[in-house]
């Protein structure tokens, strides 16, 4: 694993938010008009390198994330997401699929607003 040339620390430690930073630190730098071209190639091979890191671990994270769903017999369950096409979240339904559940007064929710 690499580490943030400036700190030395671990890119395995730091966090989203840490190497997030870097990030846009890289990127401010790069936009610099006085840089040499060395340092503007170093500073791009570790803005490809942290966003490919920082892509890792959305995906990561997007694989621990769930919805609650409705069960049968009026419980709830946690049920994941499913990616479409476009690699957002889709939260819906199955096509022709109605859910409905229980309000906290006991009221029943169904898409029809019933």
């Amino acid at each position: 694993m690499t580490s943030d040339p400036r700190t030395g620390a671990r890119d395995s430690d730091a966090t989203y938010q840490a190497l997030f930073r870097e990030l846009e630190a890289t990127v401010g730098e790069l936009e610099r008009d006085d840089l040499p071209l060395e340092r503007a190639m170093a500073l791009f091979s570790r803005g490809v390198e942290l966003s490919r890191l920082l892509a890792t671990r959305l995906d990561a994270a997007e694989q621990q994330v769930f919805r609650l769903v409705a069960e049968a017999g009026g419980g709830f369950g946690l049920e994941p997401l499913r990616a479409t096409s476009l690699g957002a979240a889709e939260a819906g339904p199955e096509d022709g699929e109605e859910v409905g559940f229980d309000d906290r007064e006991g009221r029943s929710i169904s898409p029809g607003g019933g």
